[in-house]
């Protein structure tokens, strides 16, 4: 099952866009991106094909590519090395373009880029990532309330513990003092 990951991107030129991407389970399927600015919505799918041309152009492996660029197009927290442009055409279409900026050689390249096309009906691109947003947020809520039942249960225990460490070592002081008051009267029977 492929998974979608909602980006916020920041162009050079410091405009903002939203891209959905669709990361594929197979490869071969390519990415499907959906690109808004709130008021058009473009969509287009970054083929396996679209990716030979490109990795060959850069002399990179598939995979090294693949893994690039689906970084790229989620944000990837590791690696936020990313730089992008989003040209509107004349002709309806907007061109991605995303490059890698190599901080530790102060280098940028062209990572790839892809021609996207408008879509007729904004509302349903912008809806697709609403829904997206309320359906990730549910889920994030949901394993919040997971993690904070969990949390209280695991405090719970740890004060149970506590209780038990405290009783035990009651005891085994009450134990000691037992022991040593039998060993000083068998040594004053002495």
């Amino acid at each position: 099952m492929s998974k979608k990951v909602l980006s916020k991107i920041t162009t050079v030129g410091s405009q903002q866009f939203f891209l959905l991407t669709t990361i594929p389970v197979d490869k071969e399927d390519g990415f499907n991106l959906l690109l808004t600015d709130g008021q058009s919505t473009w969509t287009g799918t970054f083929s396996a094909d679209d990716m030979d041309k490109q990795r060959k152009r850069l002399k990179m492996d598939f995979t090294s590519y693949f893994n690039q660029t689906e970084k790229a197009f989620i944000r990837d927290d590791d690696d936020m090395n990313f730089e992008y442009s989003v040209k509107i055409k004349t002709d309806d279409a907007a061109e991605l373009v995303w490059k890698k900026h190599v901080t530790s050689d102060d280098i940028k390249f062209q990572l790839g880029s892809i021609t996207l096309m408008l879509k007729d009906d904004p509302v349903t691109g912008i809806c697709t990532i609403l829904n997206h947003s309320v359906v990730n947020n549910e889920r994030d809520q949901h394993q919040l309330k997971q993690l904070e039942t969990d949390n209280n249960r695991l405090s719970q225990e740890r004060i149970m513990a506590l209780k038990r460490l405290g009783k035990c070592v009651a005891a085994k002081e009450e134990m000691e003092k037992d022991l040593f008051s039998k060993v000083r009267v068998k040594m004053m029977e002495r």
